[in-house]
C-alpha cells in the first residue's frame, strides 16, 4: 500500500524516480513491513529465552555432576573410615571421616554425608555406651610378628618379629625400643619384672631393662627361654641343641647345664621362618626343675642341677605334640598324637602322676594368677587340681576355641569365625566378627590386642568404661528375658518366664 500511495502521489518530486527505485522499494517490502519486524523481535526474544534456558540446564547438570562426584568421593572415603575403624586405626578412620564431611558448605559440597556422620561418631564412640574393648590405635611392626606378649603391668606390649623385639605403649601405640634378636623365628621374650625382660638377643640370651634402657646381662645364644614363678630362675635352650643353660635371673650368672642325651625340641625344618609351637618349656615355680618335651615323644622333668632327681613322664611316646604349665604343685600337661588327646596332671613336688583324662581335640591351657584354665572344643573351664571340679568361663557354641587369654576381670575366647570377651560368671561383654581370624591375643583389663602371623601390624582395643553412666550391676547368671527400672533408679526387676528377681 505504500509503495501504491507513492507512485500516485500528485507531487511527481515525491514519488519514484524511476522504475529502477520503485523497483528496488517492491524487494525491501517485506525487510520494512511492520510485521515482519515484530516477528523478529519475537523469534530474537525467543531464541535468548531458549539460550538461558540451555546455560541454566546445563549450569545444573554440571553442577550435579560435581556434586555426584564429590557424593562419591565422599562415600569412598566413608568406607575408608570404616575399614580403618575395623582395624583398629582410629586416626585413620577419624581423618577419612573428616575428610568426608565438608566443613566450608558450598554450591558443589555435599556437607551431610550419612555414611561418613556414621563412621564418625563410630570413630568417636559417640553412641557406645556399653563397656566393651573398641578399636584404640594401630601399631606398625617391621614384618609380621611370630610372638606377642604384655608386660606385668599390662602397659606395654612386645613383639618378636624378623628379626628384633618391639616394646610399644599400648596407650599410644608409640615404639619405644627396637632389640635385635636372633635369626629365627624361635626367638622367645619373657619378663623377669615389669621392666626387665629377658629375650633371644642376637648376641646371645639377654636381660634389658626398659626404665634404663640398659643391657642387664647376656649369656650364651638362646631360642626358648623360660623363667620360673619366683623370678629367681631362667632356663635356655638354642635351636636343636641337646643342652639346658640355668641362670640366675638377678645377674645372669650360669647356674648349670643339663645335656639331654642327643634329645631336641621338636622344630620346625625351616626355623628361620616358623614355629610350630609344638613343645613344653617350662621351668618349675621355684626354679628348680624344668619340664621339657623333646624328640620322640619325650616328657620328663629335667632337675636344675642332681639327674638323679629328674621324673620321666613319657621317656618315648606317639605324641607329637606337647603343651604345659605349672600351677603350684601341679603340672598339667596337654599332649596329643597318634593316641589322640589328654590332660594330665602332675604333683612335681611328691613326684606323684594324678591322673589325666582323654579329649577328641587338643586340650588349651594356661596359668593365670594361680588357677588353671583348660579348654577343650567349644568351652573354656576353670579347673580345680584338688578335687578336679570345673567352673565354665566361656563358651562359644559349637565353635572350637582356637585361641584365648585371661585377665584379672576378663576372659577372651576366639573360633575362626570372631571372638568374644566374656566377664565374671561367664556372661559376654562382646562379641565380634572377623575374617581372617587373628593368631595371636593378649588381654589385660584395659587392653587387648591382636595380631596375625601374616600382618605387619597388631591391633589395640581399649576398654570402653562407662562406669560413671552406670547405677546398677546384678549377676549376669541370673536368666530374665524382661527388666524394668523403678523411675529414682533405686531398684530393678528382672522377669523370666516363671519368676522374677528384684
Amino acid at each position: 500500500m505504500d509503495i501504491i500511495t507513492k507512485a500516485m502521489n500528485p507531487n511527481p518530486n515525491l514519488r519514484f524516480k524511476d522504475a529502477g527505485e520503485m523497483l528496488e522499494a517492491i524487494n525491501g517490502l517485506r525487510k520494512n513491513d511492520p510485521r515482519v519486524k515484530r516477528q523478529k523481535k519475537q523469534l530474537i526474544a525467543a531464541s535468548s529465552a531458549v539460550a538461558a534456558v540451555m546455560a541454566a540446564g546445563a549450569f545444573c547438570v554440571f553442577t550435579g555432576l560435581k556434586q555426584t562426584e564429590r557424593l562419591q568421593a565422599a562415600r569412598v572415603l566413608a568406607a575408608d573410615s570404616h575399614t580403618a575403624f575395623a582395624a583398629g586405626d582410629v586416626k585413620g578412620a577419624l581423618s577419612s571421616a573428616l575428610t568426608a564431611l565438608s566443613d566450608k558448605p558450598g554450591l558443589y559440597s555435599m556437607p551431610y554425608t550419612p555414611e561418613a556422620q556414621l563412621e564418625l561418631t563410630n570413630a568417636l564412640g559417640t553412641y557406645d555406651l556399653s563397656d566393651s574393648f573398641r578399636p584404640h590405635c594401630r601399631t606398625e611392626l617391621p614384618s609380621a610378628p611370630f610372638k606377642i606378649s604384655v608386660t606385668p603391668d599390662g602397659k606395654k606390649l612386645a613383639a618378636l618379629c624378623a628379626y628384633e623385639l618391639d616394646i610399644t605403649d599400648l596407650e599410644t601405640g608409640r615404639l619405644l625400643k627396637k632389640l635385635p634378636t636372633l635369626e629365627s623365628a624361635l626367638c622367645e621374650a619373657e619378663y623377669i619384672a615389669d621392666s626387665i625382660i629377658v629375650y633371644s638377643g642376637a648376641d646371645g640370651i639377654t636381660a634389658y631393662d626398659a626404665e634404663k634402657d640398659a643391657v642387664l646381662w647376656q649369656g650364651k645364644p638362646a631360642t626358648a627361654i623360660t623363667v620360673s614363678a619366683d623370678r629367681s630362675t631362667v632356663a635356655a635352650i638354642n635351636g636343636s641343641e641337646d643342652r639346658i643353660c640355668f641362670y640366675s635371673a638377678a645377674g645372669g650368672k650360669l647356674i648349670s647345664e643339663r645335656g639331654l642325651d642327643g634329645k631336641h625340641l621338636n622344630i620346625p625344618e625351616n626355623a628361620v621362618f616358623a614355629d610350630a609351637f609344638r613343645d613344653v618349656f617350662e621351668l618349675s615355680p621355684d626354679g628348680s626343675m624344668c619340664v621339657v618335651s623333646l624328640t620322640g615323644g619325650f616328657l620328663g622333668f629335667i632337675d636344675i642341677s642332681d639327674p638323679e632327681k629328674d621324673m620321666i613322664i613319657y621317656e618315648e611316646s606317639d605324641y607329637s605334640n606337647f603343651s604345659g604349665v605349672f600351677v603350684n604343685n601341679v603340672f598339667a600337661f596337654s599332649a596329643w598324637g597318634n593316641p589322640g588327646a589328654i590332660l594330665g596332671l602332675v604333683d612335681w613336688e611328691k613326684g606323684e602322676y594324678l591322673g589325666d583324662m582323654a579329649g577328641n581335640a587338643p586340650f588349651g591351657l594356661k596359668n593365670h594368677e594361680d588357677r588353671l584354665f583348660v579348654t577343650l572344643n567349644d568351652t573354656l573351664v576353670e579347673f580345680d587340681t584338688e578335687t578336679f571340679e570345673q567352673k565354665e568361663t566361656a563358651y562359644l557354641e559349637n565353635k572350637n576355641i582356637d585361641l584365648f587369654d585371661i585377665s584379672g576381670k576378663y576372659a577372651f575366647a576366639a573360633s575362626d569365625e570372631g571372638f568374644s570377651v566374656f566377664f565374671g560368671g561367664g556372661g559376654i561383654l562382646q562379641s565380634e566378627e572377623w575374617d581372617p581370624p587373628k593368631s595371636f591375643a593378649a588381654i589385660t583389663d584395659d587392653y587387648l590386642v591382636l595380631a596375625d602371623r601374616d600382618s605387619p601390624s597388631a591391633e589395640i582395643l581399649k576398654r570402653n568404661d562407662r562406669g560413671d553412666m552406670r547405677f546398677l550391676d546384678y549377676d549376669p547368671k541370673l536368666a530374665h528375658s524382661e527388666a524394668r527400672v523403678t523411675s529414682d533408679r533405686s531398684g530393678a526387676m528382672l522377669f523370666s518366664v516363671d519368676s522374677f528377681t528384684i
